[in-house]
């Protein structure tokens, strides 16, 4: 056995593990370019690390970038071949994620407030101006959005299946070693 067969595998390209690795290691490297200026910024008394929205667009583009490079660089595969695509099924899995989500949350709101470790003080609305809370709950819903794209994105990669819904149904684990399609 010698160097080459534990790097690379029978294509031209690392073997899956030593991809991962990189893309890992990328992702931490721009996770660290993008939040040293946010730190820097609020030594200075701007405190951006505050906001979710800003922290979950960080994670967006820390995520979903390092996976683009990685797909294009290491993997030399294109980002459709992993079956990120606009059809008809990604509504459906849209719709289904949302539909899950719904009552999980309100089964989370319900035993909290029943364990009283939440009270219900007023609708937002009655303590803000309506247009602040369209607002907020526009940047909460973007922010659910981003949350969806970052987590697809990313399981598609480590899974190698089109469907986040099915990667969570069907496998065990996280990821998935079983050989991926030829390059087409």
């Amino acid at each position: 056995m010698n160097i080459r067969t534990i790097l690379l595998n029978d294509e031209p390209r690392l073997r899956a593990g030593w991809r991962l690795l990189l893309q890992t290691i990328m992702q931490w490297l721009f996770t660290f370019g993008v939040g040293l200026p946010l730190a820097v910024l609020a030594l200075i008394g701007i405190a951006l690390l505050d906001n979710l929205f800003i922290l979950q667009l960080v994670g967006f583009i820390t995520i979903t970038g390092s996976v683009f490079i990685a797909r294009r660089l290491l993997d030399r595969r294109s980002i459709t071949s992993l079956g990120l695509e606009l059809k008809p099924r990604a509504i459906t899995d849209l719709g289904i994620g949302i539909l899950i989500s719904l009552p999980m949350m309100g089964l989370i709101y319900l035993v909290f407030w029943a364990a009283g470790w939440l009270t219900f003080e007023s609708f937002a609305w009655h303590e803000d101006a309506l247009s602040t809370v369209i607002l907020e709950i526009m940047a909460a819903f973007v922010v659910f959005v981003l949350a969806s794209i970052s987590f697809i994105v990313s399981s598609t990669l480590a899974t190698g299946s089109s469907s986040p819904l099915l990667n969570i149904i069907d496998c065990p684990t996280v990821i998935n070693f079983a050989p991926s399609e030829p390059a087409g």
